[in-house]
């Protein structure tokens, strides 16, 4: 639907019958509708606040929900205390929100607040964007929880955790049972094994914190944790281990954008730097402007659709990519 409105709501009423128990899917479709109008109000207002239409879309989530029999806390049905936001998802991923005792399917786009929880499957993964332009990617088989704005729990799997590529990202931390992480700037990936937290770290650095020490681990680090003691190596930003996060990468929207902005996106998703060929093909990357989409590709894929609309070649090589005029 184009627009949302208490006519909208209605309609979905009527079409569920009069006598409709509180179905888990039904229920969030009525939840997301008034959320979303709620949201396209203040959209359109431009931050001007028009309370005339505000109380009829709280009145018409309101009627809803005493219809259908739910309660949606003391404080506000139609808008929750939004902390995230599922920005992609991978196959099948399900959530359980605060104070529920089921787990319902986790559509991109949905908001999630503090106290909800995210569970990946066999072969399921997820991207969500927090404030300050930090996000953060669920591997398969993990389970998070976000605890408030600056602090979450992984359970199982592994998480993701980026930064942004503009310093001053919101102080967050991630507890497990072996420990908790704190970012100082950086991309990292925290995995739980079966008897040790592993972290590696990608970019800037981060703060490890047991029952008795706290430790940094550096860019290009990786540290084990657990029961058997600690131990480290070295990683490479473009190890084979970082792979799995291009397949859940969060959407960038090309539109307008200048072909080298689009390469440093790139670069930052794959750990490889932009090396131009000559200094001219570096000036033209500056002037391109680009158009349409790149939404579902991976980085590396990404990549060679968007060089292929332009007068650049470029290639993704181990360690670089390469980008001249011509076949580089």
């Amino acid at each position: 639907m184009d627009r949302h409105g208490p006519d909208d709501l209605a309609a979905l009423l009527k079409k569920a019958g009069p006598r409709l128990q509180a179905d888990p899917d039904l229920r969030e479709a009525v939840r997301a509708a008034a959320r979303e109008a709620w949201r396209e109000q203040l959209a359109q207002s431009q931050g001007r606040r028009n309370r005339r239409t505000f109380l009829s879309l709280a009145a018409a989530a309101s009627a809803a929900a005493v219809a259908l029999g739910l309660w949606w806390g003391s404080v506000g049905t139609a808008v929750d205390a939004e902390l995230a936001r599922v920005v992609r998802s991978d196959h099948a991923v399900r959530y359980l929100p605060a104070g529920s005792a089921d787990w319902r399917p986790l559509p991109e786009g949905q908001g999630l607040g503090k106290g909800d929880a995210v569970r990946t499957g066999p072969e399921s993964r997820v991207a969500l964007a927090l404030e300050d332009g930090v996000t953060l990617r669920l591997d398969v088989d993990s389970e998070w929880t976000l605890r408030d704005a600056g602090h979450s729990s992984l359970a199982a799997g592994a998480v993701y955790y980026d930064g942004g590529p503009v310093p001053g990202a919101r102080d967050h931390v991630i507890e497990t049972e072996h420990g908790s992480v704190r970012h100082l700037g950086t991309q990292y990936e925290a995995r739980l094994l079966s008897d040790a937290l592993r972290l590696a770290v990608r970019e800037g650095s981060v703060a490890l914190s047991t029952h008795d020490r706290t430790v940094e681990v550096e860019a290009g680090e990786w540290m084990e944790a657990g029961t058997q003691g600690a131990r480290r190596g070295r990683v490479s930003p473009w190890d084979d281990q970082w792979a799995w996060i291009g397949g859940v990468t969060p959407p960038l929207d090309i539109e307008g954008r200048t072909l080298g902005d689009f390469l440093g996106w790139v670069a930052r998703e794959t750990g490889r730097p932009v090396v131009y060929l000559d200094p001219a093909a570096r000036q033209r990357a500056e002037a391109i402007l680009l158009r349409g989409s790149v939404v579902g590709l991976r980085p590396e894929q990404a990549l060679d659709a968007v060089l292929a609309t332009t007068d650049l070649a470029g290639s993704m090589e181990t360690t670089v990519i390469r980008v001249g005029q011509g076949t580089p």
